[in-house]
């Protein structure tokens, strides 16, 4: 039953409800929209981290490569002239 003051079917306290309701939906959304960013931030380091991990071990495999390589050119050239 409506009585003033109750809040009860006041066309002023609906409208406030709603737009705190509003206003909880619109911060919820910017909320999700903040951690959806910075959770593709935190995706992108860490992508960026294991690009460069792996760049990393391509040139310290070539280098093991190369000398290797040259370790093997140079024990011929001396097995050659012994």
């Amino acid at each position: 039953m409506f009585q003033p003051g109750s809040g009860y079917g006041d066309p002023e306290a609906r409208l406030t409800d709603e737009h705190r309701l509003q206003s909880a939906k619109d911060e919820a959304e910017r909320l999700f929209r903040e951690y959806h960013d910075l959770d593709r931030q935190h995706m992108e380091s860490e992508m960026l981290e294991l690009q460069r991990s792996q760049r990393l071990a391509t040139w310290a495999s070539f280098a093991v490569a190369a000398v290797v390589g040259l370790a093997t050119i140079v024990s011929t050239v001396v097995a050659l002239f012994k």
